[in-house]
């Protein structure tokens, strides 16, 4: 896997990057960042996985395509609503990343993804790993959905 450090600043450029359109197709970053936190008399490394959680919204702007958690019963989010997701791949952008989800979990192509901003969760891999969410509301995409998925 590859991996780079990257620190606060870093992901602050790289949202202002993601939300100005300096770089449209989005910027290049790993699928696994580092920062560090410093507290009182000591410094500590932390280490996140990076994903996107994106919402997809119905043409009509009332309703929002959400996913149902029920792969692994043994998750706490189990049956649980959701928007949709995953983790980066290593080498991929946050832009690329996004759309690769939402063509995986539900068939269209999104336009424009728009960040909406960022999320940290703590200890939600399933070995307690950290998460670092990339959110994005997807007013316009195109194709159809996955027999499966409705709003």
């Amino acid at each position: 896997m590859w991996k780079r450090s990257a620190s606060q600043s870093d992901l602050a450029a790289l949202a202002y990057e993601v939300i100005c359109g300096i770089n449209p197709a989005g910027p290049t970053i790993p699928a696994y960042a580092e920062t560090l936190v410093v507290e009182p008399r000591r410094l500590r490394r932390v280490q996140a996985i990076l994903a996107t959680l994106g919402y997809v919204l119905h043409p009509d702007g009332e309703r929002v395509l959400l996913i149902r958690r029920g792969k692994r019963p043994d998750d706490v989010h189990f049956g649980y609503h959701n928007g949709l997701g995953g983790k980066l791949e290593p080498g991929e952008d946050v832009v690329a990343g996004m759309r690769r989800e939402i063509r995986e979990e539900s068939g269209p192509e999104c336009h424009l993804p728009r960040l909406a901003g960022t999320i940290s969760w703590p200890g939600f891999g399933r070995r307690g790993e950290n998460w670092f969410g990339f959110l994005f509301r997807i007013p316009e995409w195109s194709g159809n959905l996955r027999a499966d998925r409705v709003f």
